[in-house]
């Protein structure tokens, strides 16, 4: 009996063993999240078709209602995909004021898994706020460039894809549409890459945040003329924790109040006497010269680079792009007239609203503080 009992045992372990090792699907041998792959299908737009009841989602727009739908597209030398996914409705301010709401894409986790892919399932989908077609497309792309430019100064930043979504109202009142879009990286994906995890906190401790890209990242939201952010309060803004929880790295996102974005629903930030959207002032916390200055420098190095991702950028007119390479530049133009007027205390210039400075300012004690072309 002991000895039959033995054999099955060993029988059912080796079956069960033989049925692990024909899971082709495991998460840990997973290399690609669900966003990996649909920045790798299609070209620089990615068609994308997404079924729900569009016109409860819209109807609903101020709760925080949540139903099914159906995302589809066709990758690239693949067959065309439909996935079941949760459609829930996101945002604060873009909620109320947009015709169209900012919404969360949730994939189903066992079909990610059986498709090999990782388990990061939460993508927000910027979508057209405006019932104009032109303007809403417009502020979409623009917002979708900002991010690019983010990317390309640090890695520091959430990764973008670039979709034009043909919307499909299940409930058969709305008709179909058809508008630019851009997914944007689960949160928990981009702490991975960082090699962190993400901090569901406000603020963290005062020690463990890193100064140096803080001041990078308060620089480029200075580039981008936004005020809408807030360190204390972790307003538009995650935080991941690294190097065993010692340290924390900001990661902006949300520039549609931009001066560079400049949508007809963005406010000057009347907190700090703002005159208008294209105004900048400088919310990092203070820190000493050299390391605002290296900030500025870093910002300065990809000057042509921001340009020429704007420029080869298809999917907008030409007139747009040359006004949003002559807002940035308006940026690189003061910092170089405050370079020449001898700033020391960059901190206390550039916290100031641009609307208040008056160029040239009269150098400091002791000469300028150059920094490097």
């Amino acid at each position: 009996m002991t000895t039959r009992l033995f054999l099955f045992l060993g029988l059912c372990l080796t079956s069960f063993g033989v049925a692990l090792a024909n899971q082709p699907f495991q998460e840990e041998s997973a290399t690609k999240t669900v966003f990996d792959w649909l920045s790798e299908a299609g070209g620089e737009v990615l068609e994308v078709t997404l079924e729900s009841d569009w016109t409860n989602l819209i109807e609903n727009r101020k709760t925080d209602l949540e139903i099914t739908g159906n995302f589809m597209f066709e990758p690239l030398n693949g067959e065309a995909q439909k996935l079941e996914v949760d459609v829930a409705l996101r945002g604060k301010f873009r909620r109320r004021v947009c015709a169209f709401p900012p919404v969360k894409i949730k994939f189903p986790k066992k079909e990610l898994k059986e498709k090999g892919l990782k388990t990061h399932n939460d993508i927000k989908l910027v979508t057209h706020c405006m019932d104009d077609k032109k303007a809403g497309n417009e502020n979409v792309l623009k917002e979708y460039l900002a991010y690019k430019l983010y990317n390309e100064l640090t890695d520091n930043s959430f990764r973008v894809r670039l979709v034009k979504i043909t919307y499909v109202d299940t409930a058969k009142k709305m008709p179909k549409t058809k508008r630019y879009g851009f997914l944007i990286e689960d949160t928990d994906e981009m702490a991975e890459r960082l090699s962190g995890e993400d901090c569901d906190c406000l603020y963290p401790e005062v020690a463990k945040v890193n100064e140096a890209l803080i001041a990078q990242m308060a620089m480029f939201q200075y580039l981008l003329g936004n005020e809408d952010w807030n360190l204390s309060m972790g307003r538009n803004l995650k935080y991941v924790i690294t190097n065993g929880g010692k340290e924390a790295i900001p990661v902006a996102y949300d520039f549609d109040f931009s001066g560079l974005v400049n949508t007809s629903y963005a406010l000057p930030n009347i907190d700090y006497n703002l005159q208008s959207v294209e105004d900048r002032i400088y919310l990092g916390q203070p820190v000493k010269d050299e390391i605002l200055v290296k900030a500025i420098e870093a910002i300065r190095a990809k000057r042509e680079h921001f340009f020429a991702i704007i420029k080869a950028f298809d999917e907008l007119n030409a007139n747009t792009k040359k006004e949003m390479i002559a807002y940035l530049d308006t940026c690189y133009e003061l910092l170089s007239e405050l370079e020449k007027a001898g700033v020391q205390q960059w901190y206390s210039v550039l916290s100031k609203g641009s609307n208040t400075l008056s160029i040239p300012l009269n150098p400091p004690a002791g000469g300028a503080k150059s920094m490097g072309k």
